[in-house]
């Protein structure tokens, strides 16, 4: 799930969405306050910073942000958003599963997504630790294909969450 932090300056409603295991870093915050606060940026996204060592995760940081960059951002990449843009965009659908790709799509219809590349996001490996890095991410890949192809989230939501039962 997403969990959500209300950056509040002058009483303008910014809100901030992200997985439970990722960490936004010191200055982050101000970072995505100051990029909100600039003409014509509605939506930013952090960059992410994976929490281990090792050539993999670099790639797997270059990829994501490379995603965000052009738009696409997951709750692993965080999404800081006005308040009008949030509802505008619909809010979060009721779905267990790819919630933030869904909230994301609907968001770039109505303001392209900033990344805001001096805003970090720290981001936990234990998943691509316990489960492999290649087959964490390839599973993901197959996942997020079937949702765009039309699967039902509710049906890829039982395969990822069964693949993450211990």
């Amino acid at each position: 799930g997403a969990a959500a932090e209300a950056l509040l300056e002058d009483g303008a409603e910014r809100l901030l969405f992200l997985h439970a295991d990722c960490v936004p870093r010191t200055g982050s915050i101000a970072a995505l306050r100051a990029a909100l606060e600039r003409p014509g940026v509605r939506a930013a996204a952090l960059r992410q910073s994976v929490e281990a060592e090792g050539r993999t995760f670099r790639w797997i940081e270059r990829a994501a942000n490379g995603r965000a960059r052009r738009g696409m951002v997951y709750g692993d990449s965080g999404m800081a958003l006005h308040g009008d843009v949030y509802r505008a965009a619909g809010g979060f659908p009721e779905v267990p599963l790819f919630e933030d790709v869904a909230l994301s799509k609907a968001v770039r219809r109505i303001a392209p997504i900033h990344l805001v590349e001096d805003a970090t996001l720290a981001i936990s490996p234990r998943r691509w630790q316990k489960e492999g890095v290649l087959r964490c991410t390839v599973r993901n890949w197959i996942l997020r294909g079937l949702y765009e192809c039309g699967v039902p989230p509710e049906r890829l939501a039982r395969r990822f969450y069964r693949s993450h039962a211990d």
